[in-house]
């Protein structure tokens, strides 16, 4: 399967449609995380971290800089991953009151 995928996942425009449908919807669970549980870190770290995952490989393959887009998307994963578990733990949180 990889060798299958590797060509797909190498196009640009696979990036670009990644990140059309991941931008609305991680917004949307970010707002509505916030809304719900108030813990305002979900979206001080949920966001930078989702434009920084969607925007980042189209700007540096656009600039040529490749080489340093593996730091930036290891940041913009992290930041995605501290909000999810900050807001997983809010949710673990309302079911047990």
């Amino acid at each position: 399967m990889p060798l299958v995928a590797q060509p797909l996942l190498d196009h640009p425009l696979f990036h670009v449609l990644m990140a059309v449908l991941i931008l609305p919807v991680g917004l949307w669970a970010f707002v509505s995380g916030y809304r719900h549980h108030h813990q305002a870190r979900v979206l001080w770290l949920g966001v930078p971290g989702l434009l920084i995952v969607c925007l980042i490989p189209p700007i540096f393959h656009g600039l040529g800089m490749e080489d340093y887009e593996t730091p930036f998307m290891i940041l913009g994963s992290l930041l995605l991953i501290s909000s999810h578990w900050i807001n997983r733990r809010a949710c673990k949180h309302c079911e047990a009151n």
